[in-house]
This record gives C-alpha cells, structure tokens and sequence, in this order.
C-alpha cells in the first residue's frame, strides 16, 4: 500500500547506524543539489501519540533537523514522530502530503520496512559498534554506504566495511568527511542517472 503512494516519485531514503552519524547533514548536501522535492524526518520510538506535522511552528525551530533540511532547499518537511508499531500509518500520512512533489528524501531507518526507494543511502562512521535490527535492514536494503570520515585516520574502517559486507556483499562505499560541500564523483553518478538533479 505504501508502494503505491510513491510510485512514479522519486524518493530517496537517508539511513543511518546511529544518531548524529550525520543523515540530517547528507540530506542537506543533497538537497542543496534537487528541485521540487521536500523531506520527511522520522523519529521512532516510545512516543504514546502519533505526530505527523508539516506546521512550520513545529518544522521551523532553529537547530531542529527539520529547520535545516528547509534551509538546504526542502520545499516542505514533514516531521513525523512515533512508536514502532504506528510508523506504517504516520508514513501514509506523510507521503499523502508529499502528492504534489517531483521527490522525496526520508530521513530514518525503520522506513525501509516499508517502501522500496528509488535510491537507498546508509551513513556510518567509526563509532559502529551494534547496529539495531532497522539499521541491518537498511544496510540490507542500501545502494550506497557513506562512511562519514571527520577525521584523516580512520582505525576501524576495514572492521566496518567487513560488517556491511556480510549483510550486502555488492554496495560501494564511498569515504566523505560530510561537513565539505563538494559531494563524491559516485554519489553524484548515481543523483544524475536518477535524473534527480537540477
């Protein structure tokens, strides 16, 4: 059912193998490069209350993620907050606003449970020590792994590539120190094949 909210859209799903690993800041980077699409930030958790919001009292507070995927060039972001078990309803909710948009990047791991993208990015760094059960789906389901390198030495980048091998032996790495505007050669590849770009 999802599928078919996203069918003939492109979408884009930024994942990742922690918090603050750098998703909001790959989203911005891409972003900055797309017109006419909009964003969907997820949080998943305890949360008792399903929140699907593209209110921008509730988007455009500075600092938040949301904030700064509108400031990189979203033409609307969608927050969506709740548990596990609401996520595929909040996720309907959500595409449903996006109708009207060329593309859409979704910002969050357990997404992959529902939809298959058009492109499927998973970001890690050196600080992978266990992945939850919705980052091993999303590394499963990913297109490219970005390993976000803030430093020159980078100690356990072999033991790391060794873990995603194993759960999907054919995904290219690219290194990228996030924080630097000039976006990979592959990555770039893959946005204009896509005809995702400007």
């Amino acid at each position: 059912m999802l599928q078919e909210l996203i069918c003939g859209k492109k979408v884009i799903t930024i994942s990742g193998a922690h918090s603050k690993v750098g998703k909001t800041l790959l989203a911005e980077n891409i972003l900055s490069r797309l017109q006419g699409f909009c964003a969907i930030k997820t949080s998943v958790g305890n949360f008792k209350k399903e929140c699907v919001t593209d209110n921008p009292f509730d988007v455009m507070v500075p600092n938040k993620d949301t904030f700064r995927l509108k400031n990189a060039g979203a033409e609307k972001v969608i927050f969506v907050q709740c548990s596990r078990k609401d996520l595929s309803n909040a996720l309907k909710k959500a595409l449903k606003i996006t109708s009207t948009y060329k593309g859409v990047i979704i910002e969050g791991n357990s997404v992959l449970k529902y939809i298959d993208p058009s492109l499927a990015i998973f970001v890690a760094n050196e600080n992978v020590k266990e992945l939850k059960e919705s980052a091993l789906l999303a590394i499963k389901k990913a297109d490219i792994i970005v390993f976000n390198e803030k430093t020159p030495i980078y100690k356990d980048k072999d033991k790391i590539r060794n873990l995603i091998k194993t759960l999907n032996n054919k995904v290219p790495f690219i290194t990228w120190n996030l924080t630097q505007k000039t976006i990979p050669l592959l990555l770039d590849k893959y946005l204009k094949e896509l005809s995702f770009c400007k």
